[in-house]
Parts: structure tokens; sequence; C-alpha cells
């Protein structure tokens, strides 16, 4: 759960964006009009360049390998899943900058929906190994209903830090109640 303010801003970017231009797969236009696209729709949340730039190579390195027939071979759906995934795989990958809220993202509070929670309930359970998958649905299922009493209309995206240890903190003790 920790990982979820760069896995949220990955989801909520590929779940935003349309594709701008179609035609030859993975062109050096059509991958600089996606890099230009992301960098557009991430600067307000992101305004570091450098790391924007970093978030954005490794989105477009990961979207490559995944989709070798472009953005537009998959529905919207499988484009906010595989989204969530490498928003996940970031955040692993930078789990200690993401912790410490080094990233410089702008918080904004967006509407729970569906597609949130899912999204949440996904970067949770995505590096769940099967022996760990029933132990970490019950701790998502807390960070969920945590997250929905400290915001009950909107959740504040990134998820504030102190926010994350409190939850972290309530669900730890809600779980193990004997230690």
């Amino acid at each position: 759960m920790k990982k979820a303010l760069l896995i949220i801003s990955c989801f909520t970017l590929l779940h935003a964006c349309k594709p701008a231009v179609k035609g030859n797969v993975w062109t050096e236009a059509y991958e600089q009009n996606w890099r230009y696209q992301f960098d557009r729709d991430m600067k307000a949340r992101l305004p570091d360049d450098a790391k924007r730039a970093d978030l954005i190579n490794f989105m477009l390195i990961r979207l490559k390998a995944e989709l070798p027939n472009g953005m537009e071979s998959v529905p919207a759906d499988s484009l906010n899943r595989l989204s969530i995934k490498i928003g996940a795989e970031y955040g692993f990958a930078h789990e200690k900058e993401a912790v410490a809220r080094a990233t410089g993202m702008v918080p904004t509070l967006r509407p729970w929906t569906k597609e949130i929670e899912r999204g949440f309930r996904e970067a949770v359970l995505s590096g769940s190994k099967p022996d760990e998958l029933k132990e970490n649905t019950v701790l998502c299922d807390c960070y969920i209903t945590e997250l929905k009493k400290a915001y009950t209309d909107s959740v504040m995206l990134p998820v504030p830090y102190d926010t994350l240890q409190k939850i972290s903190k309530n669900c730890y003790v809600k779980l193990n109640p004997k230690k």
C-alpha cells in the first residue's frame, strides 16, 4: 500500500489518456507522441522534470514490451489493468522514494469509484505470492476500509505518507490483536 502514490498515478494517467496518433506501431514518432502526451498529462502531478522523465521512460519500456501492437491494440479495461501492473512495478522499483514522498507529486482529491478501489486492490495484490494472497486480501480490505474512513467522499492521491503510516498501524493492530 505504501507504493500507492506511484501506482495510482500511473493508473490514472493511462486511464485518462486517449491515443492522439494512429499508424505504425512503436515508430519513433508514435513513441514520441506518447512521451509528449504522458509528459503533458503528468506535469501538474509530478513537477520534477527528472522524476517525470524517469517514470515516463519506465512506462514506455514496459508498454512496448506488453503491447507490441500499440496502445490501441487492447480495450480500455485491459489498459487499466496493465497500467496498475506497471505502476506497481515502478512503485516496487522506487519504494524508498515513494515512501519518503520524494516524488513531488501534487496531491489531488479523486472521488471514490469502483475503478479507484479496484486500482488500490490490484496494486496491493499484484505482487502477492499464492501463499500470501489470502492474508494480503484481508490486509487490502482493511486498508480500503480505513482509507474510506479517512476520505469519505474523495481520496487524496497520492495518499499522504502520514495517512499511510496511520492506516498501516491501524490495520496491523486490527489484524494482530494479540501482539
